[in-house]
């Protein structure tokens, strides 16, 4: 199978080598620190196009293209600061994210068919509502893979949780007559998936999806 952390790695010597002027045929930089640095970036920068590849693949196959975009991007933005649960395996926080986001894209869909236009100020302020005491309580909620341990970063992914909950309410409140109601459905749901998933509860159903996804993908280690 494919793995990304080779490529990473075969990607990081080729740019050290070139970097120190060895030209191609060289192994790469001989200083192995520099070299696991570079390569865990690039490692995180191609699994993360790999994964919005993905859902955009499959949410344009189901024709919720932009539903989902919206979802992706609220989740994004939201999560940077307030973190959350996530698979073990790279591979299995891939479906769990495609899966997530496409039915919440189909979600938003579905509400704005369903419910008229009003409703959506009603799911926007429920989501605010409920995500901002839960921002302040639980976020940053980190994982053993990626622990907060510092207490001033601490304080400032909280503070741009927090901040990104104003803006997002702002905006979905100041551009609800402009933007077509199923994407603000959809970031409002994906607004209460990302705070599900920095709660105690959000931790445990991650860890039932984990196990669930890797009796089907029984894919250990990295990427």
């Amino acid at each position: 199978m494919i793995s990304i952390h080779r490529i990473a790695r075969l990607m990081a010597e080729g740019i050290l080598s070139y970097s120190a002027g060895q030209g191609p045929a060289s192994p790469g930089d001989k200083d192995p620190e520099r070299l696991e640095i570079v390569a865990y970036g690039l490692e995180i920068a191609l699994g993360a196009v790999v994964e919005v590849l993905a859902i955009i693949g499959v949410a344009q196959c189901l024709g919720i293209l932009p539903e989902t975009a919206a979802a992706l991007i609220t989740q994004v933005l939201y999560r940077f600061g307030a973190g959350g649960a996530h698979c073990t395996a790279y591979y299995r926080c891939l479906l769990s994210s495609v899966g997530a986001l496409t039915l919440v894209g189909w979600g938003g869909r579905q509400l704005a068919q369903t419910l008229p236009v009003t409703g959506v100020f009603s799911l926007v302020f429920l989501a605010f509502l409920v995500s901002l005491p839960a921002v302040w309580r639980w976020a940053p909620a980190d994982t053993p893979a990626n622990p907060i341990t510092n207490p001033r970063r601490r304080i400032l992914l909280k503070s741009s949780a927090l901040a990104f909950l104003g803006a997002w309410l702002l905006f979905m409140l100041v551009e609800a007559n402009r933007v077509r109601p199923s994407l603000l459905y959809a970031s409002a749901l994906a607004v209460m998936l990302q705070t599900l998933t920095i709660t105690p509860v959000g931790y445990r159903l991650m860890a039932l999806v984990d196990q669930g996804l890797r009796q089907l993908l029984p894919l250990e280690g990295r990427r």
